[in-house]
């Protein structure tokens, strides 16, 4: 399958309309490891703040980098963040527009599963923009290199996609 994939970036603090109520904002840290995967928020920082630049995001007036992907109609933002005392990689997805949310909209057993697995996911309603939207946080020492968190960026957009798709019947 081919992805064609357009990158914009998001001038704003993480929207706490979003869920992101209980985490905060982690600063990039300054190492001579500028290109050092570690494990570290400094480090998935330093890998995001690349993945901005060479997208041409760019963007002085962050403290941290925001990465904005788009797949097909889907949008991604991940950036660094502390849920509790973990820190983790939050990757937040918002399905396109529909006209209300669904209130009865149940989880479907393996959507549930996968939502009751230390937080991972949230599943929330963005009435500003009309949209669902899912989190996930994914802890930082658990991506060992590039191509595992652009894997995480893709594989929670489509398992998004997936839940919105078999939500909707």
């Amino acid at each position: 399958m081919t992805y064609i994939v357009s990158i914009t970036i998001d001038n704003q603090h993480p929207d706490t309309s979003l869920g992101q109520t209980k985490t905060k904002i982690v600063q990039p840290e300054i190492s001579d490891a500028a290109d050092a995967l570690d494990g570290s928020a400094g480090g998935m920082n330093r890998l995001l703040q690349d993945l901005v630049e060479l997208a041409g995001q760019a963007d002085q007036t962050h403290f941290a980098p925001v990465l904005e992907l788009r797949f097909g109609d889907v949008n991604t933002r991940t950036t660094v963040v502390i849920n509790g005392e973990v820190q983790c990689l939050s990757i937040t997805v918002l399905l396109p527009r529909s006209e209300q949310p669904e209130y009865g909209v149940r989880l479907p057993g393996q959507f549930a599963a996968s939502q009751s697995r230390a937080g991972e996911y949230e599943f929330l309603w963005h009435a500003d923009e009309g949209c669902y939207v899912v989190v996930r946080n994914i802890p930082v020492n658990t991506l060992a290199d590039e191509a595992g968190v652009l894997d995480a960026i893709l594989d929670t957009s489509e398992f998004a996609k997936a839940w919105r798709q078999v939500s909707a019947h």
